[in-house]
């Protein structure tokens, strides 16, 4: 449980650091977790039991302790759940209100155009695994703002 400043437990608190190669994009307390694992949708709540898993491309959901949802775009990456501590170790990672719906949606047609196009000029493989990380960007940048 996380403790705050006063000493005393939180309960069904627990504290996730979200974190990149580059940066520190989330560190705070969490009621409740969603993330994309790679054989589907994992729940962390406070207490969960250790686990180490590989995350797949896609949203990570987080419920504050006021019950406000907060939304991050995840590039694949690991989880580790010790404690009533979650770190992510995520590939590339962006809060919603970091991302312009614009630009997101601007670099997920590009996306979509190298896929159809990918032949022996373009990596097919690639290009889909980029497809994917644009249109998993773009449903967390019409989250926010």
């Amino acid at each position: 449980m996380s403790v705050p400043s006063g000493g005393e437990r939180t309960p069904g608190v627990f504290t996730v650091e979200l974190i990149t190669p580059e940066r520190e994009v989330y560190n705070g307390p969490s009621s409740g977790l969603s993330v994309p694992g790679v054989m589907g949708s994992l729940g962390i709540l406070a207490n969960h039991a250790p686990l180490l898993t590989e995350l797949r491309i896609g949203e990570a959901s987080l419920t504050d302790p006021n019950g406000d949802q907060l939304h991050f775009y995840i590039g694949g990456g690991f989880l580790e759940v010790n404690r009533n501590r979650v770190t992510i170790l995520a590939e590339d990672a962006a809060s919603e209100n970091e991302m312009a719906p614009a630009e997101a949606e601007r670099l997920h047609q590009i996306a979509q155009d190298n896929l159809a196009l990918a032949d022996g000029s373009i990596d097919a493989e690639e290009a889909a695994r980029e497809a994917e990380r644009a249109a998993a960007r773009l449903r967390v940048a019409r989250r926010g703002r």
